[in-house]
Formats: structure tokens, sequence, C-alpha cells
């Protein structure tokens, strides 16, 4: 990925996990690390049509971004064109935020527990640090 999807990443994952008293924010959190490890299991044109929607959602302002994540989400009971277009960004995007968030993994500069560990009410976790990205032969 390179640092404008990262970022984008970044701000789309903050529209969803913005954090709380007992949440990290997603940013926060450091999860967007582990990005390239996640997306090592994508096919390279799903990867290539993600950075293209990184691209372009980039150059949106946040308040704009913040209401098209709250349109996809809401995405179930639209019909027609836009409601297919809004159906798959929830999908891919925020499914691909939300196993960022939930995956255990955090960034190295994270001190505190992460999602997974404050939803079993205990301090460990079976990931932590972030894998490396698995290499296609």
């Amino acid at each position: 990925m390179t640092r404008w999807e990262r970022r984008t990443l970044e701000r789309a994952g903050e529209c969803w996990f913005p954090g709380n008293r007992r949440y990290p924010s997603f940013r926060t959190l450091g999860c967007i690390e582990a990005a390239d490890a996640v997306l090592s299991h994508a096919s390279a044109a799903d990867r290539r049509a993600l950075g293209w929607l990184l691209t372009a959602l980039g150059l949106v302002p946040m308040p704009v971004l913040r209401s098209l994540m709250v349109a996809a989400a809401s995405s179930a009971t639209r019909r027609g064109p836009l409601g297919g277009v809004l159906r798959e960004l929830d999908y891919g995007l925020n499914g691909l935020v939300t196993t960022l968030y939930f995956s255990g993994y955090h960034g190295a500069a994270y001190v505190g527990r992460t999602p997974v560990q404050v939803m079993l009410g205990d301090g460990t976790t079976e990931h932590g640090q972030v894998p490396e990205p698995e290499r296609s032969s």
C-alpha cells in the first residue's frame, strides 16, 4: 500500500472505530501496520481495485467521508445502482477495517489493551505484533 492509501484507510477506520473510554480508536491502536499482512491474501486485482478506491476516497473531506460510511452502513435497504455500490463499499472497506481492528494486532508504539483483550476481559491475546506479509512464490 502507498502512504496515501494507508492514510485513507486509516481515515475510514476512524469513521467506524473512533474510540471511546474502553476501546482505542482505529488510529491510536495502530492496526493499520497489519494492512499489508492482511492484504497479502487478496488477489492482485482486488488489491489494485482497493488502491483505486482509496486513492479516490483520499480526496474526500472527512465530514463527507463520514457521511459516505454512514450511508454505506445503512445500504441494506437501498435499492438501485446506488444501493449496490454502497453495499459493496460497506462489505469491502468496512470488512477490511473491521478485520484490522479486531485482528489482535497493534502498532509498535501502542501501549494498552487491544479490542480483543477488552472483549475477553483479560490481558491475553494470541497475536500482538504485526506479522510479516506472506510472499507469493
